[in-house]
C-alpha cells in the first residue's frame, strides 16, 4: 500500500478493505481476503487456514459437508463484522465418467475386463512388447496421445474387439461423459472435514464466534456424527484467556505479598492495594470510549497497569509513615502535608508511564491492533487511579488511623470467641455423653470393633480350610481314535485320577489348624491391645473429668474474690492492680476450660471410632483406682504375644512338613477300555476275528517318584533355619516382656507412694493453705496478691496428685496388658 497520507478513498485500513472487497465481488468465483501477511502467516500455522475465524464442519459425506458449509456461510453473512467469507471447495474437479451397459455388451459378448483393460490402456498406458538394446530391456508401451485422453469424443471412439470378431466403438456400449467428481478431500483427527472461514473487522472476534453460535444451534440441523469446531483467533483467544485466568490473580497476590513484606503491616498493603481496582476501573473506561473490545493485549496491559498503580500509593504510604516516626503532628496534620510534599512524585510517577505509552496508543501502523488496546488500558487506568488515589487513598488512611486500637482484654477475650467457635461445644455448656462403666466399654469394644470382626472372619476362613483337606486333581478322561491292530478303525476310552499320598493331607489339615490358632493368638492380641486402647481413653476422659471438677471449684472460687476486688476498688481501699490479676485468673481458668473440653471431645470421638459406634460416651469412674497384687517373671506367662509367637512356631513347622510332602510319590489309578479289531491268535494256534463289539479292558496302577528333588530339600533346610530364627526372637521378645514387666512394677511402686501422700497429706494442706488464705484475705492480713500466690500453691498441689493419679492409672493399665491379671 502506498503511505497513508497519499490515500484518496478511504481513511482507515477496514474502510478501505471494506470497499476492495466489494469491488472483487464483481469477478465470479473468487475469494478474496484482507490481512497483514504475518497476522496471515500466524493465522495458518494456528488453524490451517488464513482467515481470522475458521469454522471446521466434521463429517463423512462430501456432498453432505458441501452443503453444510454453504448453510454456514449464509449464517456467517448474516453476521455484522464478518467480512471476506471463504467456503473451502471440496467438489468441481472434471473427470470423465464411463458407464457401460451391461445388457449390450453381454448381447455382443464383451466382459466388463476387457473394456476397462483397453481404457487403462487407452489412459494410462500398456505394454505391447519389449525392446532390446544391447544388454538393456525396454518395455514398449502404447497409449493415447495427451490430446486423446483429454477429449471425450476420442476415448468414445475406442474400439472394443467382440467375441464375434467385429470391433465396435465404446460410445455403443457404454456412456462417456464429462462430470465434476471431488476437488479434494481434508482429513483432521481422522475425520473428513470442511472449511469455512472469514475475517472480523469492527467487531471483537468472541462476540462474533458467539453470535454465530446461537443461530447454527437455532437455524442449523446437523446430521448425526457431524459436528463443528471454531477455530483460528477465536481458539487461541480461549487458550490465552485460561492462561489469564492464571496470570491476573498470580500477578495480584504476588502484589500484594510484596506489598505485606515491604510495610510488614497488613493494613498498608490493603491501602494501597485499593490502587488496583481503582486504576481497573480507569482501563475499563478508556477501552469502552475508544470503542474497542477486550484483547489478550488488553489484558496483558491490565497486568502492567496494576504493577504501575500501586507506585503512587507506595509513594504516599511511605511518606505518612516517615512523618509519623520523625514529628509529632496530628494524623490530619501528616496526611496534608505528606500529600502537599509528595504531589509533584505521584503526578511524575503516572505522567511517565502514561506519556511512554501514548505513541503506542495512537498508533495506526503495523502491529497497531496489538499495541492501541495495551497502551489505551494503561493510559487510562493511571489517569483514573492518580486522582482517586490522591483523594481516596488519604481518607482510607485517617480512617484506619483513628479506629480506637483494641485493649489487651479486647485482645483476649476475641481469641477466647475465636477459640470457642473453633471447639466443637460451648464452654459454657455441660459435658454431654452417657455415663458407662469401664466393664460395658469393655464389651462393647469386644462386640463392635471393626478389627476384631476381620479377626473372627479370618478364623472362619481356615476353619474352613481345615475340613476339607483333600483336595484332589482333575479327573482325566478321554478317547482314542485310530488304526490299533490292523487298517480296521479302533477306539480306546481311558479315565485317570490322581492321588497323593495320605501323609500329605494330614500335613495340609496340621498347616490349616496351626494357622488358624496363630490367628486366634493374634485375634486375642488384637483384643488385648484393643483393651489397653479403651483403658487408656477411659483413663484420660476420667482424668479431664476431674480436672474439670476441680477448676470449676476455682472458678467459683476466683470469681467471688474478683467481686470482691472490684468493690474495693470502687471504695479505694485498693489499685488497680488488684483487679487486674483477678480477671487474669478467671481469663486464665476460662482458657483451660475451653481447652479441657476440646481434648475431651476428641477423646470422645476416638473412642467412637474404635468401638464403630456414634454415641457419646463419658466414664462413671468405675474400675479406675486399683492395687495390684505381687508381680513375679512368670506372671507374662499368658501374655497373647507369648502364645502368638508359640503358635507362629507351630505355623512354620508346619510349612516345613508340607514341604517335606514333596518328596512323597503320587498314585495313579486308571482304567481303559479299546478295541482291537481284525484277526488274532488268542491260544497263540488258532485266528480269531474280533469285531468293534468285542472290547478289551485295562486297569492301571502309575507312581510318579520326585527323582529331582534337590529344590525340595533346599527349602525343608531354609524352613528349618527360619524355625530357629523365629525360636531366638520369641525367646528375646520373652526377656523383653520380662524387663517391662520389672520397669512397670517399680514406676507402679513409685506412682503408689506419691498417691498415697496425696491422699494422706498433700490434699489436706492444699485445703487448709485455701481456708487460711480465703481466712486472712477476708480479715486484710494479706493482699490479693499474697492471695493469689497462696491459691497457686494449693493447686499446684492439687493438679500434681491429679498427675500422679492419672500416671498410675496408665502404669497399672499397662500392667494389666501384660499380665491380664484385673
Amino acid at each position: 500500500l502506498k503511505d497513508k497520507k497519499e490515500w484518496t478513498s478511504a481513511e482507515s485500513y477496514d474502510e478501505l478493505a471494506n470497499k476492495m472487497s466489494a469491488a472483487l465481488q464483481e469477478i465470479p468465483g473468487l475469494s478474496a481476503g484482507f490481512q497483514y501477511p504475518v497476522q496471515m502467516r500466524f493465522n495458518e500455522l494456528i488453524a490451517g487456514a488464513r482467515q481470522d475465524v475458521v469454522c471446521k464442519i466434521f463429517g463423512e459425506d462430501l456432498d453432505s459437508l458441501a452443503r453444510q458449509a454453504d448453510a454456514l456461510a449464509g449464517l456467517v453473512k448474516g453476521i455484522e463484522g464478518a467480512r471476506d467469507i471463504y467456503v473451502e471447495a471440496v467438489t468441481g474437479l472434471p473427470q470423465i465418467v464411463i458407464r457401460y451397459h451391461r445388457d449390450k455388451m453381454a448381447l455382443y459378448g464383451v466382459s466388463i475386463q476387457d473394456v476397462n483393460r483397453l481404457v487403462r490402456a487407452a489412459f494410462a498406458g500398456d505394454v505391447a512388447g519389449r525392446i532390446y538394446e544391447n544388454e538393456r530391456r525396454f518395455d514398449l508401451v502404447v497409449r493415447l496421445p495427451e490430446k486423446g485422453r483429454k477429449d471425450v469424443s476420442s476415448v468414445s471412439q475406442l474400439l472394443v474387439p467382440t467375441a464375434r470378431g467385429v470391433q465396435m466403438p465404446l460410445y455403443q456400449l457404454a456412456d462417456v461423459r464429462i462430470e465434476e467428481g471431488p476437488n479434494q478431500i481434508q482429513r483432521e483427527d481422522a475425520k473428513r472435514r470442511i472449511i469455512v472461514a472469514f475475517n472480523t473487522r469492527g467487531r471483537d472476534v468472541q462476540s462474533i464466534v458467539q453470535e454465530l453460535q446461537q443461530k447454527v444451534g437455532q437455524q442449523m440441523k446437523l446430521p448425526a456424527g457431524y459436528y463443528i469446531k471454531y477455530g483460528g483467533q477465536f481458539e487461541n483467544l480461549m487458550e490465552a484467556r485460561q492462561r489469564l485466568m492464571i496470570a491476573v490473580p498470580l500477578a495480584l497476590l504476588l502484589i500484594f505479598l510484596m506489598l505485606y513484606f515491604a510495610f510488614g503491616s497488613l493494613k498498608y498493603g490493603l491501602l494501597i492495594f485499593s490502587a488496583i481496582p481503582l486504576s481497573a476501573i480507569g482501563g475499563i473506561m478508556s477501552l469502552w470510549l475508544r470503542d474497542m473490545p477486550f484483547s489478550i493485549s488488553a489484558g496483558v496491559g491490565f497486568i502492567a497497569l496494576f504493577g504501575v498503580a500501586v507506585l503512587n500509593g507506595i509513594v504516599l504510604i511511605t511518606e505518612f509513615n516517615r512523618l509519623q516516626k520523625e514529628s509529632n503532628l496530628s494524623t490530619l496534620d501528616r496526611v496534608v502535608k505528606g500529600t502537599q510534599s509528595r504531589l509533584r512524585p505521584v503526578l511524575m510517577t503516572a505522567a511517565v508511564a502514561s506519556l511512554g505509552f501514548l505513541p503506542m496508543a495512537l498508533s495506526q501502523g503495523a502491529g497497531a491492533e496489538v499495541q492501541r488496546p495495551l497502551a489505551t488500558v494503561v493510559i487510562g487506568g493511571l489517569v483514573t487511579a492518580t486522582l482517586l488515589t490522591l483523594f481516596l487513598l488519604p481518607v482510607l488512611y485517617l480512617w484506619v488511623e483513628h479506629r480506637k486500637p483494641r485493649t489487651a482484654g479486647g485482645h483476649v477475650t476475641t481469641a477466647l470467641i475465636l477459640m470457642l467457635m473453633s471447639g466443637s461445644h460451648s464452654v459454657a455448656q455441660e459435658i454431654s455423653g452417657q455415663r458407662i462403666s469401664l466393664d460395658s466399654m469393655l464389651a462393647v469394644a469386644s462386640r463392635t470393633n471393626l478389627g476384631l470382626q476381620a479377626n473372627r472372619k479370618q478364623d472362619a476362613y481356615w476353619q474352613a480350610r481345615s475340613e476339607h483337606v483333600v483336595s484332589l486333581p482333575n479327573t482325566q478322561a478321554g478317547m482314542e481314535y485310530g488304526n490299533i491292530n490292523s487298517m480296521k478303525t479302533d477306539t480306546r476310552f481311558f479315565i485317570n485320577q490322581t492321588f497323593q499320598m495320605p501323609v500329605v493331607y494330614r500335613r495340609d489339615k496340621a498347616f490349616y489348624e496351626a494357622s488358624l490358632s496363630a490367628n486366634r493368638a493374634m485375634g486375642a492380641l488384637q483384643q488385648r491391645d484393643l483393651e489397653r486402647e479403651v483403658r487408656m481413653i477411659y483413663a484420660e476422659m476420667q482424668g479431664l473429668m476431674e480436672r474439670d471438677t476441680l477448676l470449676g471449684r476455682l472458678d467459683s472460687i476466683y470469681q467471688r474474690f474478683g467481686d470482691a476486688a472490684r468493690l474495693r476498688l470502687r471504695t479505694g481501699e485498693t489499685g488497680k492492680l488488684e483487679q487486674l490479676t483477678a480477671d487474669a485468673q478467671v481469663r486464665q481458668l476460662f482458657v483451660q476450660k475451653a481447652q479441657l473440653r476440646a481434648d475431651l471431645s476428641m477423646l470422645q470421638e476416638r473412642l467412637a471410632t474404635l468401638l464403630n459406634r456414634r454415641d457419646k460416651w463419658l466414664p462413671d469412674g468405675s474400675g479406675m483406682d486399683v492395687v495390684l497384687p505381687g508381680l513375679t517373671a512368670g506372671s507374662i506367662q499368658h501374655n497373647p504375644v507369648v502364645e502368638w509367637w508359640q503358635t507362629q512356631a507351630k505355623v512354620i513347622a508346619r510349612q516345613n512338613d508340607q514341604e517335606r510332602s514333596r518328596l512323597a510319590p503320587e498314585l495313579t489309578l486308571g482304567y481303559s477300555n479299546l478295541s482291537l479289531v481284525g484277526w488274532q491268535s488268542p491260544d497263540g494256534i488258532k485266528q480269531q476275528y474280533f469285531g468293534p463289539s468285542q472290547r478289551f479292558g485295562v486297569f492301571g496302577l502309575t507312581m510318579g517318584l520326585p527323582l529331582f528333588n534337590g529344590a525340595a530339600k533346599a527349602r525343608i533346610r531354609a524352613g528349618e533355619v527360619a524355625l530357629e530364627v523365629h525360636q531366638l526372637e520369641s525367646a528375646q521378645s520373652y526377656r523383653s516382656l520380662e524387663g517391662r514387666l520389672s520397669e512397670l512394677s517399680a514406676r507402679y511402686q513409685q506412682n503408689l507412694i506419691q498417691v498415697n501422700y496425696f491422699r494422706e497429706t498433700g490434699l489436706s494442706q492444699a485445703e487448709t493453705i485455701i481456708h487460711a488464705a480465703a481466712t486472712a484475705l477476708s480479715a486484710g492480713d494479706i493482699s490479693y496478691i499474697d492471695w493469689t500466690v497462696l491459691m497457686n500453691q494449693a493447686v499446684q498441689i492439687r493438679s500434681s496428685y491429679l498427675d500422679a493419679l492419672q500416671s498410675m492409672r496408665k502404669t497399672v493399665i499397662d500392667i494389666i496388658h501384660l499380665t491380664g491379671k484385673q
